[in-house]
Formats: structure tokens, C-alpha cells, sequence
């Protein structure tokens, strides 16, 4: 959840900028507004393609790169996460 006024390519460009070899790809796939999270918000949902190009990655390094993502989203764009 975020203020309306940001853009969808914020949002996009901050996802990649993370970690700019594993992240193949962004989308914006649904967008929410509506009373319920607050007249001046939105909600976007985001699909994120990661893949490695040398190996198989683990599920710690998956949970590593998410939380990272996360994180950078939600400090660049004082966005955060629907209940």
C-alpha cells in the first residue's frame, strides 16, 4: 500500500535496482483503491521474475533477495505490505 501520487515505474525501477543480475523482469499485475486502505492510497501487486544465470538458487538466498526488495520498497516509497 502506497500513496497514489507514486508512480508504478518507481516502484518497478526500485525492484531492479536491488540486484540488477537476478531480477529479470518486473510487473504490475493488479491495483487496488478503494476506501478500505484510505482515500489517498493504492495497492499494487507485483510479480518479479528471479533467476540466476550460474546456479540454482537456495531458498535462503531467494528469502534474502525478497526481504531485500521489501525493504528497499518500502523505505524509497514509504510504501507497505497489505495485511
Amino acid at each position: 500500500v502506497l500513496e497514489k501520487e507514486i508512480l508504478s515505474s518507481k516502484i518497478i525501477n526500485t525492484i531492479k535496482k536491488v540486484d540488477r543480475s537476478l531480477i529479470k523482469t518486473v510487473k504490475i499485475f493488479d491495483l487496488f483503491e478503494g476506501t478500505e486502505i484510505g482515500d489517498n492510497n493504492k495497492a499494487l501487486a507485483v510479480e518479479v521474475t528471479i533467476q540466476s544465470d550460474q546456479k540454482t538458487l537456495n531458498d535462503d538466498e531467494l528469502e534474502r533477495l525478497s526481504s531485500s526488495i521489501i525493504k528497499n520498497v518500502q523505505e524509497s516509497c514509504n510504501a507497505k505490505l497489505r495485511p
